[in-house]
């Protein structure tokens, strides 16, 4: 019987807690959020589901550069529990505006997706790496299906920005194989949670198989729409 794996990165940081910025992201909207400057895994469930969604800036012109200083200034602000919280290096931001909706008779164009963080060469692609556009542009045989895995890998390292046509291999995965995460069953009444790593990468509602400390391997489900 499946149990259900809640995607809650272990952080075993003492003091206060350091988040690296990405380097450079690509938004589609002019209100940028905490969650899309940075990874947030390592704060607890509950500051992180705030942190996610804190508006960080309105961008009015096509590019702009934020320093740590600056991120932690105006996310302290929106969440004062953020307090406790330093984040490294800077980030640019830079606007691609989304593709507008049109009604055709005609076949629909291929969709695409815009990276909006940098990827080395190898990197798995996740959902949270890239958001939908047009294909004006688009980067052609950039990625690679790995069939051990199961997951779509950059065949070369590619910059944020990058317009990739969009991967017809089934849903992306937001479990990579490494990750430290947070099991959850419920027995009746009573939650349980203990810590295991991913041994696979995984997309929602898909079981995976995941490692405890016992060293036992065995399956868990990725929660999603159908396991929340």
């Amino acid at each position: 019987m499946f149990v259900s794996l809640a995607l809650l990165l272990v952080s075993q940081l003492s003091g206060p807690t350091t988040i690296p910025l990405h380097p450079r992201v690509v938004v589609t909207t002019r209100e940028v959020t905490l969650g899309q400057l940075a990874d947030l895994d390592g704060l607890s469930p509950e500051l992180r589901a705030k942190a996610n969604d804190a508006l960080i800036l309105r961008l009015k012109q096509q590019e702009t550069l934020l320093t740590s200083g600056q991120v932690e200034e105006r996310g302290r602000a929106a969440i004062p529990a953020l307090a406790a919280v330093r984040f490294r290096g800077s980030v640019r931001i830079e606007f691609r505006a989304a593709p507008a909706t049109v009604k055709s008779t005609s076949a629909p164009l291929k969709q695409c997706v815009v990276l909006r963080v940098d990827l080395d060469a190898g990197a798995v692609l996740r959902a949270k790496d890239v958001s939908e556009t047009d294909c004006a542009g688009a980067v052609e045989r950039a990625l690679r299906y790995d069939t051990g895995t199961r997951t779509l890998r950059t065949k070369r390292a590619l910059a944020a920005g990058s317009v990739l046509p969009y991967p017809d291999a089934g849903p992306l995965p937001s479990v990579q194989a490494g990750d430290r995460l947070t099991l959850r069953s419920e027995i009746g009444p009573v939650t349980v949670e203990r810590d295991v790593t991913a041994l696979q990468a995984g997309e929602p509602d898909r079981a995976i198989w995941v490692r405890g400390q016992g060293g036992r391997p065995f399956r868990a489900i990725v929660p999603g729409e159908r396991t929340r």
